[in-house]
């Protein structure tokens, strides 16, 4: 009984530290084309969005994507977290072209994966936006990866996403810290 309280407890915290905005996920462009055997593989973090709560305050971090099959791929996360930890996470996602649902431990909820932009060798534009009360009030967030701890073009993927995302705010990206002390 204490466990599910403890877990209840964990899961509300999460919901009132989430980011809402008012009204609903607006149209957005995805990836053309998106090939998934081309995208696997280790991206770092470059940016994301500063409200993430999951994210906040860890360093390090990257993603890791292995193929399971034509629509599934591996999915491995890891940072640092601000005490030192190395946190990890494991799961999987679904795609349908470039519109993915990534699920990992079973109390954790399906969440959208949306790959925008990606050229597959340098940078990756991703976009989650979730709809509630019908739309009454949405949680998005985004991210921009690379294949390398540093990424040149960084002005450049955030116009992209500007573009491709109409009304996301990119003042809420937060750069991830990357390199220096970080041990991969």
């Amino acid at each position: 009984m204490l466990k599910i309280l403890a877990l209840g407890l964990i899961l509300l915290q999460g919901l009132v530290q989430t980011k809402y905005s008012w009204g609903n996920c607006q149209p957005y462009e995805l990836k053309q084309n998106f090939d998934a055997t081309q995208y696997v593989g280790l991206w770092y973090q470059i940016y994301r969005d500063k409200d993430f709560i999951f994210e906040k305050g860890s360093t390090c971090s990257t993603a890791k994507y292995g193929p399971l099959s034509a629509t599934q791929i591996s999915v491995f996360n890891r940072a640092i977290l601000e005490n030192g930890d190395v946190y990890t996470i494991s799961g999987r996602a679904t795609c349908q072209g470039a519109d993915c649902k990534v699920k990992f431990d079973w109390y954790i909820p399906t969440g959208s994966y949306n790959v925008v932009d990606t050229d597959y060798t340098s940078y990756a534009i991703v976009y989650s936006c979730s709809n509630f009360l019908f739309g009454l009030f949405k949680a998005e967030y985004a991210w921009i990866l690379a294949r390398t701890q540093t990424l040149a073009s960084e002005a450049t993927q955030i116009a992209t996403l500007q573009q491709k995302v109409p009304g996301y705010d990119t003042n809420n990206l937060y750069k991830t810290p990357q390199g220096g002390s970080c041990v991969y």
